[in-house]
């Protein structure tokens, strides 16, 4: 049972990812992002939480090979910038080395910003980096 009615809540992940891993220039990397809840899960858009929450708990399940040997990897982020529900938009800033990480961290956001859309200055979009919408529409 959600218990809000809101329209859908949109959430931006910016990442600027990098790979220190001497003689590499290339490393593969795959991320779905989730959101924790207590008593359901639920696949698609998000339009509230269970009762009792707190605000929406994202956290990303990452698959990359920035290693000594270069195998695949499991990593995973739970963010601890909570996103309230109702916002209509949560704005997540991450820059984060995953030079040989692995495992479970619990990770503040470099950036959070919740409710309207106010690009993050230090993000520069033509510059190889990872922005992650849902859902894909535009404001």
């Amino acid at each position: 049972m959600l218990f809000w009615g809101a329209p859908y809540e949109h959430f931006q992940f910016d990442l600027t990812i990098t790979c220190r891993i001497l003689g590499r220039s290339e490393f593969n990397l795959f991320i779905e992002w989730w959101e924790s809840d207590v008593f359901f899960s639920i696949y698609g858009a998000m339009n509230g939480d269970e009762p009792w929450s707190n605000g929406y708990a994202p956290y990303a399940v990452i698959t990359h090979d920035c290693n000594k040997y270069g195998r695949p990897t499991e990593l995973e982020w739970k963010l601890l910038n909570r996103c309230s529900v109702g916002q209509k938009f949560c704005h997540y800033r991450i820059i984060y080395d995953i030079t040989d990480k692995s495992g479970s961290h619990y990770i503040n956001a470099d950036g959070f910003r919740q409710g309207q859309y106010i690009p993050f200055p230090d993000f520069k979009p033509e510059i190889p980096q990872i922005t992650f919408r849902f859902p894909k529409e535009d404001y």
